[in-house]
């Protein structure tokens, strides 16, 4: 199982807790036991914020620099191509990422 599925799961379990307590010291004792919990309480997102970071740091260099005029023409062509090609390339990725996050589900 992902991580980021135990952190959604954790999160379901706390709020049926929560829905199904019915005293004070029900819910005193759920907060103990998030309090004492060793598993993952937060999202793990650390592959987009890298490749969010990469494109925001690609494009203050490029501004930086000056250089949007001179390869702005190059970089919307491999994108164009990139996107029209996409019949050829996208299949197999996808037949290659989808036993990889059935396997890690299990």
């Amino acid at each position: 199982m992902s991580y980021n599925q135990q952190v959604t799961d954790n999160i379901n379990q706390l709020k049926r807790q929560v829905k199904e307590a019915k005293s004070q010291d029900q819910l005193v004792n759920i907060i103990q036991s998030v309090q004492a919990h060793t598993g993952p309480l937060d999202y793990k997102d650390t592959a987009l914020t890298i490749i969010l970071w990469s494109f925001l740091l690609l494009g203050s260099v490029m501004l930086f620099l000056g250089v949007t005029d001179t390869y702005l023409p190059i970089i919307t062509q491999i994108i164009g191509y990139t996107c029209y090609s996409a019949h050829s390339w996208l299949p197999a990725l996808v037949v290659y990422i989808l036993p990889a996050t059935a396997r890690r589900k299990k």
